[in-house]
């Protein structure tokens, strides 16, 4: 399993700028910009989209040893209709942390995380397909994971 990072910052590596200059933003607190403001001023702020697997909390039991994989601010689930045959969510564990961005057409081009898990006796790893979060049981009404066991 590779580094997973124990208490994120959605902040880490995010830029803003005001009209193309550069503003702090401090990781993990609001961004406050002070200043008079004039018709036509360009606020842009650009956060990190790579996926990552963020360990849940040693103290909260229902994530104990498990992880959930986010993407900028989102935050992705299992669903049962994506995965390959005879591969049960129930019994799914995260093989490791090599998350993929995949761009396969299953929800109108919203991009979903492939990544490496193991099931059932045997252990095999094979591809589970994660998606967003807020667009599960939009196809089909189905088992559902957020957090996933680490084999």
């Amino acid at each position: 399993m590779g580094a997973l990072a124990a208490h994120p910052r959605l902040g880490r590596g995010a830029t803003l700028t005001v009209n193309g200059e550069a503003v702090d933003a401090p990781v993990g607190d609001y961004a406050r910009i002070r200043r008079s403001w004039k018709k036509g001023d360009q606020v842009r702020l650009s956060l990190p989209d790579a996926p990552r697997a963020v360990l849940g909390q040693h103290q909260v039991d229902s994530s104990r040893g498990a992880v959930v994989i986010e993407r900028g601010p989102l935050v992705y689930a299992v669903e049962q209709i994506d995965q390959p045959a005879g591969l049960d969510i129930e019994d799914l564990q995260l093989a490791d942390t090599e998350l993929q961005v995949d761009h396969r057409d299953i929800l109108g081009g919203v991009p979903t995380i492939v990544c490496n898990a193991r099931s059932g006796p045997d252990g095999a790893t094979v591809p589970a397909v994660a998606i967003p979060y807020f667009m599960w049981a939009n196809r089909e009404v189905g088992p559902m994971r957020v957090w996933l066991p680490t084999a």
